[in-house]
């Protein structure tokens, strides 16, 4: 285990939890208490663990259709749980967002309809003001890589938010525990369906964005930000609605985006904030699960990050180079003009949460942003081998397979997970 920084993290979450009055927001000792296991512990330990433990039956909500890839993540993830329990944990899993949608699934959590399912804080600002601006800030600093760019981003964002007692707060008030803080799918491109990369191409353009951090930034670029669901988001390209849509590598392929806007932006020096979700769970029905319950359920989030990079966000990279070439797409990077005006925008962006007053220190949150972001950037490269390479070359570079994830999951769970552990 790497004591130092997981120590350090953990007195400092401790001594600001132990100000704040929030000592049990990240699931570390509320619940009903029992025995439970030592983090690391074995499968057959687990099963063991749980022999005394009545069936428990959890009502879950993936984002996605039954044996999709956006949904694979989730589904391998409870699969896992139900695994490791011994089959006590099982899940009465709903698919697509059939009981909520996606921005009323805290509701669903505090109304009993829902135990597990994906959170979007993003979505609504004025209730999360907090976890906004961490994660803008920690969007503003991301690299826009594809492969080491993607585990800082999956990465840095939750050791942050998990080391901000106000996000902590938040989650808990709207009824979330969360398993999982922040996730991105990859960096964000921009699809449109004509070739505008600079600033005088992107003027006047109506471009659909999933954040406010993308909204200001597309305004300033010149364009006009509109805001659609993903659902409307193909129409209002075949239509002409939108000109442009800033999205993730995964929803271009899952919408069929390329089939009416075959020109792509994704710059390798500097992209658009990536819109996060959060993946969580019940406040309510967690405080009534035995401990040993809470700790799988916590344990297990490194089978939802192993496959959020192994099974989704990498292969959606690689299988779009396919899509782009089967639809005659292209992919280009930002004129001189457009990449420094973005590039200026994220940095006034960045300058301007030093004033929010969402945080108590948000200038030591900028700062704490910045250090994350580039200590994981280098450590996702050398714990796991991998290297940013641009999107037309990704398919050959994840062919090859010289890269090893699980180390990387291992640092984020020992680094980041362990000192919040239920206990």
């Amino acid at each position: 285990m790497r004591t130092t920084r997981a120590g350090f993290t953990a007195l400092a979450l401790a001594t600001a939890m132990a100000m704040t009055g929030c000592a049990e927001i990240s699931g570390g000792s509320s619940g009903a208490g029992g025995d439970g296991v030592e983090f690391g512990a074995t499968k057959e330990e687990y099963q063991a663990a749980f022999e005394g433990v009545g069936p428990i039956t959890l009502t879950a909500q993936t984002l996605a259709p039954k044996g999709s890839v956006s949904g694979k993540p989730t589904e391998d993830y409870l699969a896992a749980v139900t695994e490791w329990s011994g089959g006590k944990i099982i899940f009465d899993i709903s698919y697509s967002n059939a009981i909520a949608p996606p921005n009323e699934t805290a509701e669903a959590f505090v109304d009993g309809r829902l135990d597990v399912a994906n959170v979007i804080p993003v979505y609504k600002p004025a209730e999360y003001p907090a976890y906004n601006a961490v994660i803008n800030s920690a969007g503003a600093v991301a690299s826009p890589g594809l492969a080491v760019g993607n585990l800082q981003a999956n990465s840095a964002p939750i050791e942050l938010a998990f080391s901000t007692p106000e996000i902590e707060a938040e989650f808990r008030n709207a009824g979330v525990v969360p398993l999982a803080p922040y996730f991105v799918t990859g960096p964000p491109a921009m699809v449109c369906k004509d070739k505008r990369v600079s600033l005088n191409d992107v003027k006047g353009a109506q471009i659909s964005v999933s954040s406010a951090a993308q909204r200001e930034q597309v305004e300033r670029l010149g364009a006009t930000a509109v805001s659609l669901s993903f659902a409307e988001v193909f129409e209002g390209l075949q239509r002409g609605v939108i000109d442009c849509t800033v999205t993730s590598l995964t929803a271009i392929q899952t919408g069929g985006l390329l089939q009416v806007a075959k020109y792509i932006v994704l710059d390798e020096q500097v992209g658009f904030s990536p819109a996060s979700a959060a993946f969580g769970f019940s406040v309510s029905r967690w405080d009534s699960l035995p401990l040993v319950a809470r700790q799988l359920l916590r344990d297990r989030v490194d089978v939802f990050l192993e496959s959020s990079i192994e099974n989704m966000n990498w292969p959606d990279a690689s299988n779009l180079v396919g899509e782009i070439e089967k639809f005659g797409g292209t992919v280009a990077s930002w004129s001189d003009d457009a990449r420094d005006k973005l590039a200026g925008i994220k940095a006034d962006q960045l300058d301007a949460l030093s004033e929010n007053t969402a945080l108590a220190d948000p200038r030591a949150a900028i700062e704490g942003a910045r250090k994350m972001s580039e200590a994981w950037l280098a450590r996702s490269a050398e714990l796991t081998g991998a290297e940013d390479v641009a999107l037309t070359d990704f398919k050959e570079w994840f062919a090859r397979r010289e890269f090893e994830i699980r180390p990387w999951v291992d640092a984020v769970m020992e680094d980041i997970y362990l000192p919040h552990r239920p206990h």
